[in-house]
């Protein structure tokens, strides 16, 4: 019977506009402040992961830094050793060469069958020498040769070396890029909190301001409530002719009657709506004069119209037979003033008769 009511001062009240701006404005805020903190989150596992990166290609650039530097050392070691060796080699070579020269011009001076013999000796012995010799210098040019493919090597780890470079200074980039515009989000998020906080601090205000409105208006009306029951007289019949039981409430009175008992006017008045409530039954609304109005709600079938006008004891409905129910009838009676329902029970005069 509360929905009833409820649904009931929808009918005879005017809607009431409610500002909604202040709470939109607050949600709003709000989103904006939780996507804000997403983005923060979002840069943040992002500049983890750009760090992590650096971390390994650090290394890897390091390790090939270090590559090259050993190959480049390796390469000018055994270069300088062979450059060397070669000049050293060389420098022989002549040497044994002007030596077996010198040989060969004392051999023709030589007379003596002693001189003879030690100077093919000799010559012999420089000859396997400068053999020897040559040999070396064969060697060391063959190393040399060897050194192109070191070489080949320090150009593709130098390359290797480059592209890593390259690699921690595009990620180095990145990073601060994201820094910048993660730093550049929280800056925005602490606006956006610090908006939030004052938007939320007015909303509660503005929401308590508002409790506050309706819990005077309440105990207003209830005041009102008491002051017109008290200015109202005690002149409304009981709507029914047979009832089985009648309960009181703060408000109306709720009737148990038979199906197809009558619902009667309790005073003189107009019909001023006629219709129906869902999971309620039907209404009926007489309005007597000075905002005054009886309200009849229950499972009946109506036989009044809006605008007609009738009399104490006029017939309003008929109760109808209840399939859930039984054929048993419930009927609510209240009677209004100002839209404000009164204790209807202190207005019912049991002497006035139908």
């Amino acid at each position: 019977m509360a929905k009833s009511l409820v649904l009931l001062s929808f009918l005879i009240a005017s809607s009431i506009a409610l500002n909604s701006n202040a709470a939109t404005n607050y949600n709003a805020v709000k989103k904006e402040v939780n996507s804000s903190r997403e983005k923060i989150n979002s840069y943040k596992k992002k500049i983890r992961s750009i760090e992590e990166k650096l971390q390994i290609k650090n290394e890897d650039y390091l390790q090939a830094m270090k590559s090259r530097q050993d190959l480049d050392y390796k390469i000018f070691e055994i270069e300088k050793n062979l450059n060397q060796s070669l000049y050293e080699l060389e420098d022989d070579k002549t040497k044994v060469k002007k030596a077996i020269r010198h040989v060969a011009l004392s051999y023709l001076e030589n007379s003596t069958h002693e001189d003879l013999l030690k100077n093919q000796l000799l010559l012999k012995s420089l000859k396997k020498e400068k053999k020897e010799i040559q040999s070396k210098i064969e060697y060391c040019t063959k190393l040399k040769k060897k050194v192109f493919d070191l070489r080949t090597r320090l150009t593709e780890t130098a390359k290797v070396e480059r592209e890593l470079y390259s690699v921690l200074r595009n990620l180095e980039n990145e990073k601060n890029s994201t820094v910048k515009v993660f730093l550049t989000e929280k800056e925005n998020h602490e606006k956006l909190k610090n908006e939030y906080g004052e938007l939320k601090k007015s909303y509660l205000a503005k929401q308590r301001a508002k409790k506050e409105r309706a819990r005077r208006k309440a105990a207003k009306a209830k005041n009102a409530s008491k002051s017109s029951a008290a200015t109202l007289a005690a002149n409304f019949a009981i709507p029914l002719k047979k009832y089985i039981s009648a309960e009181n409430g703060s408000k109306g009175i709720t009737y148990t009657v038979k199906s197809g008992e009558g619902v009667y006017a309790t005073k003189e008045g107009t019909i001023e709506y006629v219709g129906s409530l869902a999971n309620v039954g039907n209404v009926i609304m007489v309005a007597h004069g000075g905002d005054v109005r009886s309200i009849y709600l229950g499972d009946f079938a109506a036989s009044v119209k809006k605008g007609q006008k009738v009399k104490l004891g006029s017939t309003l409905a008929k109760t109808r037979f209840s399939i859930k129910k039984g054929n048993l009838s419930k009927v609510y009676f209240e009677v209004r003033k100002k839209n404000t329902a009164q204790n209807t029970a202190q207005l019912i005069n049991d002497k006035i008769k139908l």
